[in-house]
């Protein structure tokens, strides 16, 4: 199969699919970033990148592109602007797949007044419309599509990224608890931290809570950072004051987690809708988990979507929570097994395993004429 992927805002899940897609001829449209972020990683893809300032840039690059190599399927992974201009892109005889990042982008509404937002609803519908199958993240996702009858086309569930690596846990030194991801209060309720370093060891093995992300709302954070240091001296909390972390450090501190932990609010009002964790959408948290097998801390509010269970954590309560750590920084044995039961997990989520499941549904989908 010749296919066409584009994304510039996702990497991760950009690295799965080319993982998954990697026996098939692959042309990639992206950003400069990325293609340096990802192209030694994947070396046989073929990559076209454009100015992701420019509005017409790629979209009629892939255009042009089409028109040269008749791509069987164009996956677009993320499209978040100039909607028309990729349904532009799109148009001809390939097949379409769009990943769906959340429920509600089947259900497109009208963000704002103004011939701009009519212009992006009707892009968002017509992709919809152009759409052959839809890629989803979680299998909780595909539940809530198919309960609510959001669609007729077929929906699958890839991964939003792939297990790169087992790492062991370390036995000496700091236990690490990482909240990975962008500061957002809206989406993750970081004043729990404020209950919790109260029940850990203020002696023994310390521990650190690295809060892996920007430095936006970084006034917020310090506060509770320095409250935090006064409730535990045992407690170490990690900030960043740059707004932006390379990856490769963002990389070495997951590795260097013995737990990924998810403090997520149940619910995120958006402009038009609410999004709802682990029914209508999935934390990109989960997947930094998977890449390198850790297991993952996340509150009992949030539902576990089957393919995750074997490495996720639910706590009902703060002390939940503080017990699992507790155990994990005086107990060895415990925290090897919480490891052990997460490398598990995650093997499913190699791309080889992946593409096992998912490719014979995609080569029958090219197969069939178009409507």
């Amino acid at each position: 199969m010749r296919i066409a992927v584009y994304d510039t805002l996702h990497h991760e899940t950009l690295s799965a699919l080319l993982g998954i897609f990697e026996t098939q001829e692959l042309h990639v449209f992206t950003s400069h970033e990325f293609y340096e972020l990802l192209h030694k990683k994947h070396p046989a893809v073929q990559w076209h990148t454009g100015d992701v300032q420019t509005m017409f840039s790629l979209p009629l690059l892939i255009r042009k592109k089409n028109r040269q190599y008749h791509f069987d399927l164009v996956i677009f992974n993320t499209v978040h602007k100039h909607h028309l201009l990729y349904a532009y892109a799109a148009k001809g005889r390939s097949k379409l797949i769009i990943t769906l990042h959340e429920a509600s982008m089947l259900q497109p509404a009208m963000e704002s007044k103004g011939m701009k937002a009519f212009a992006r609803l009707a892009g968002q519908r017509l992709l919809n419309k152009m759409a052959s199958a839809f890629f989803v993240l979680s299998s909780e996702v595909k539940k809530y599509i198919a309960d609510h009858a959001l669609t007729r086309k077929p929906v699958w569930v890839i991964p939003g990224g792939i297990m790169e690596e087992s790492v062991s846990p370390t036995l000496e030194g700091d236990l690490v608890v990482t909240i990975p991801g962008t500061i957002d209060p809206a989406r993750r309720n970081y004043r729990e931290i404020l209950l919790l370093v109260p029940l850990l060891p203020s002696t023994g093995r310390r521990i650190a809570i690295v809060l892996l992300g920007g430095a936006k709302h970084q006034q917020e954070m310090k506060s509770i950072a320095e409250e935090a240091s006064h409730l535990n001296p045992g407690v170490d909390i990690h900030l960043f004051d740059t707004d932006f972390i390379s990856q490769a450090i963002f990389d070495q501190w997951l590795r260097s987690s013995h737990f990924i932990y998810l403090p997520l609010r149940p619910s995120v009002v958006k402009k038009n809708s609410v999004e709802r964790y682990g029914i209508t959408k999935i934390s990109g948290g989960f997947f930094d988990a998977v890449r390198f097998a850790k297991p993952i801390l996340l509150p009992a509010a949030i539902p576990v979507a089957r393919e995750f269970m074997g490495q996720t954590f639910s706590y009902s309560s703060i002390q939940e929570l503080a017990a699992i750590i507790n155990q994990a920084a005086s107990d060895p044995d415990y925290l090897q097994e919480l490891h052990r039961l997460s490398s598990v997990n995650a093997t499913a989520f190699t791309a080889s395993h992946v593409a096992e499941e998912i490719l014979p549904s995609i080569e029958k989908l090219i197969a069939n004429p178009p409507a």
